[in-house]
């Protein structure tokens, strides 16, 4: 299933490292990855079935995404207290809008 998070925010270390913070999710992921088709989508793949949605990521943030081969992922709540802490690969792919809407198609049933 494809969500599209409302409530994500990236944090870059003093060495230029993307760090993706997001709210938990029920089930811990597998085998994780990120796509960025290199324009101002983002799509994390907690696994499979568990694809979360990034719009509207600010660009100096996005050309971190074309030098970093994985950046850390930490879900927390929203008063602090951290779930998980996970390393997700940086995948580039152009045809990420494509795919999501497949996936969002699929999922749905038509």
């Amino acid at each position: 299933m494809v969500l599209t998070e409302e409530s994500f925010d990236f944090i870059i270390s003093a060495k230029g490292r993307p760090t993706l913070v997001i709210l938990p999710r029920d089930e811990a992921p597998s085998s994780p990855f990120i796509v960025y088709d290199r324009g101002s989508r983002l799509a994390l793949f907690r696994s499979r079935y568990d694809i979360v949605e990034l719009q509207k990521v600010p660009i100096e943030v996005r050309r971190r995404f074309l030098i970093v081969e994985s950046i850390d992922v930490v879900e927390m709540y929203e008063n602090g207290t951290v779930v998980r802490q996970y390393t997700a690969n940086v995948v580039l792919d152009g045809m990420l809008k494509s795919k999501l809407k497949q996936e969002r198609k699929a999922t749905l049933g038509g």
